[in-house]
């Protein structure tokens, strides 16, 4: 072999070599089965907060079994060196003068009783308790769970996930960065920030306020509903494209008047109005921004591929999706306790008194706004 063939065949293998698992794949197929890939945490809010609760089994079964509770915390490490403690019957933890110096610890926390937080503190590790978690303001967790409620002041963080088994309430400028649920109630405070939530119902605001628009709007809506002989039917036009399957296709913008009933959904190529006090037993869709005014009763859902605004003392009952933006007005109730629903869109803005049974995602940022939202 001369020089030239031995070169070239050195340059073939050099370049070769790269795709020799490539080809030993391609004929043996060993990794021919497709990857096992675990999405439960995407579609199961409580994920996160049932793996943990298993790692609190498995890890503090001997303490969480103990039928005495100490008054005093105790402290210890797990076998990889990451310390913990054992909160006592008073509630009360044990912390370090760096870590009250510098309001942040590294400790998980494991309270047998109810745990009170105190302030300003940054818990960058889990905290699990079997009652209540009572805390005051500018108070920042990694997660949370509890068995009983967890009741926080204003101005608090939390990180990654919060689970109540019971209920939630979040006082005034909370940031919500990750998922928060809670098997009866949420109640978040005004200037709250959010992402992710699932609860069989949500106050926007003051739960009492909230209770108090949410009975508003079931009077209101109630006369909505009573007043179906004074209301006019929707009659059919030149803009409906297409009526079949109990689904009215309609060319370009389309707005249905005030006082209007109609049995069916709307579909509108452009922007969709529904004026004040309109009820709509079936479902909207827009291929533009949609307009809910005051008072209206939706019996489906409301999806739109621009923004959403809902006006006040609505009543939805089906899913709210949006692509870009939802603006949800005071007074406003969506979904009910025996029907559990989604709003869901990038960015959310919910005004202060507004009732959601089910789950809130969004995607960018989620906001409780002022008393009154504007359009």
């Amino acid at each position: 072999m001369n020089s030239n063939s031995l070169f070239f065949l050195c340059v073939f293998l050099l370049f070769s070599l790269p795709l020799l698992p490539a080809l030993l794949e391609l004929w043996l197929k060993k990794d021919a089965t497709p990857l096992k890939v675990v999405r439960e945490y995407d579609g199961n809010i409580n994920y996160f907060a049932q793996t943990f609760r298993h790692f609190v089994e498995q890890q503090f079964a001997q303490f969480l079994d103990t039928t005495v509770v100490t008054n005093m915390a105790l402290q210890y490490k797990l076998q990889d060196g990451s310390p913990f403690q054992i909160v006592g019957a008073d509630g009360i933890a044990l912390f370090s003068a760096a870590e009250l110096s510098s309001r942040q610890t590294q400790q998980i926390i494991i309270a047998k009783s109810g745990f009170k937080v105190p302030d300003g503190m940054f818990f960058e590790k889990e905290v699990y308790s079997r009652q209540d978690v009572i805390g005051t303001n500018k108070l920042s967790f990694r997660a949370i769970l509890a068995d009983g409620d967890i009741r926080l002041g204003d101005q608090c963080s939390l990180i990654r996930w919060v689970h109540s088994q019971q209920s939630i309430q979040l006082g005034l400028g909370a940031k919500i960065y990750g998922r928060i649920s809670a098997e009866k109630k949420i109640n978040l405070g005004a200037d709250t920030r959010f992402g992710r939530m699932h609860a069989p119902v949500i106050y926007f605001g003051d739960g009492s306020a909230s209770e108090a628009q949410g009975l508003a709007t079931s009077v209101a809506l109630e006369m909505v509903l009573e007043n179906k002989a004074a209301k006019s039917k929707l009659s059919m036009s030149s803009k409906i494209l297409d009526d079949t399957a109990n689904r009215w296709l309609a060319k370009g913008d389309y707005t249905v008047s005030r006082n209007t009933q109609h049995q069916g959904s709307l579909v509108a190529q452009m922007d969709l109005r529904i004026e004040a006090h309109c009820h709509i037993v079936g479902s909207l869709k827009s291929s533009g921004d949609l307009h809910l005014d005051d008072c209206c009763v939706i019996e489906g859902a409301v999806v739109a591929e621009g923004t959403i605004y809902i006006g006040q003392s609505c009543r939805i009952k089906g899913p709210v999706i949006g692509e870009k933006t939802v603006h949800i007005g005071t007074g406003t109730v969506i979904g009910a306790a025996a029907q559990l629903t989604t709003i869901t869109a990038p960015i959310i803005r919910i005004a202060y008194g507004v009732i959601a049974h089910g789950a809130v995602w969004a995607r960018e940022m989620g906001y409780v706004a002022a008393p009154t939202l504007k359009k």
